[in-house]
């Protein structure tokens, strides 16, 4: 089994990968963050990975369909929260084009 990455093991493949320091990886992937804090609101990409989008759910109300509310409407509080969405290219890049869509769609 494969150990999980540091974010300075990240940062040491970047530089050496791309060839440049280990300081200049760093400020990338720094100045990267912090623009998908900034526009994560409309959608913010990260080439062949994937897009950050903040989404803002409405208050709704709903009907509890077991336990000992069941019956009763109860209201869901309005909520804001981070989803990233992969790509195609990175699941392409990780499954192989025999991944799991391919193998269910047809």
């Amino acid at each position: 089994m494969e150990t999980r990455l540091t974010t300075w093991d990240a940062t040491l493949l970047l530089a050496r990968k791309s060839g440049i320091t280990v300081e200049q990886a760093k400020a990338i992937l720094q100045a990267q963050a912090e623009l998908a804090y900034e526009h994560c609101a409309s959608g913010y990409p990260i080439p062949g990975v994937g897009t950050l989008r903040k989404l803002e759910t409405q208050e709704s109300k709903t009907v509890m369909p077991f336990g000992p509310q069941k019956g009763r409407e109860v209201t869901i509080r309005a909520k804001r929260t981070l989803k990233f969405h992969i790509s195609k290219a990175a699941k392409d890049g990780v499954f192989g084009s025999s991944g799991p869509a391919a193998r269910h769609s047809g």
